[in-house]
């Protein structure tokens, strides 16, 4: 993972993808195994703190804002982690315009 933050700021194979913007706001402090279609996404100026994980197929780690991750972690299948929502009620505005 260290080739990956030092050299890379998106990594896509056929099996995961990893976005990161800003790549000082990322820390590993363990392993991170990825199974496939698994996607670790870091937007802007967010922050991202991981142990040592693992994270089963098709699963999602979003940050817009902040999300720490202790050691020892195991996603399930399909698990999607966020830090934040859809903004949803203004009236007469489209769901997909009101942001986040």
């Amino acid at each position: 993972m260290s080739i990956l933050i030092r050299f890379g700021i998106k990594v896509k194979s056929w099996l995961y993808t990893i976005h990161l913007k800003r790549k000082e706001n990322v820390i590993i402090k363990g392993k991170i195994s990825l199974d496939r279609y698994s996607d670790i996404f870091v937007v802007g100026k967010a922050k991202l703190s991981i142990g040592s994980i693992y994270m089963n197929s098709y699963s999602t780690i979003t940050a817009r804002y902040d999300v720490s991750i202790g050691s020892n972690v195991m996603f399930g299948e399909n698990v999607h982690l966020y830090d934040h929502n859809h903004i949803f009620n203004k009236d007469g505005s489209p769901f997909t315009s009101q942001g986040y």
